[in-house]
């Protein structure tokens, strides 16, 4: 069974598995382990979240759609240290990408 996610207004309505790979932060997790989950959700057509980490090329390169958590940290989408900051065309352009189906 899948679950339609976005109303009649949204351009890009998702039809998402009711069981997917849950937010795990990139930082927590090896390359390898990355790219097998993203391996596992292209294959077994649900959604990866990438947890806080943002999005790397590890997330991209098999090909399964992406949930982005962008959280606190603005990975992916900010720059900057200890203080980081939202950086719009960074976000717009991760936005973009046709493997993220959702943000949160």
């Amino acid at each position: 069974r899948r679950i339609v996610i976005g109303g009649p207004d949204c351009k890009q309505p998702y039809s998402a598995a009711l069981l997917n790979i849950s937010a795990m932060s990139y930082g927590a997790l090896s390359e390898n382990a990355i790219l097998a989950l993203n391996t596992a959700a292209r294959e077994g057509q649900f959604f990866h979240n990438t947890g806080e980490g943002g999005i790397s090329r590890f997330h991209l390169q098999p090909g399964g759609d992406i949930v982005w958590n962008v959280g606190t940290g603005y990975f992916g989408c900010g720059s900057g240290g200890a203080k980081r900051v939202f950086d719009p065309e960074m976000f717009k352009a991760n936005a973009a990408k046709p493997q993220v189906k959702m943000i949160e």
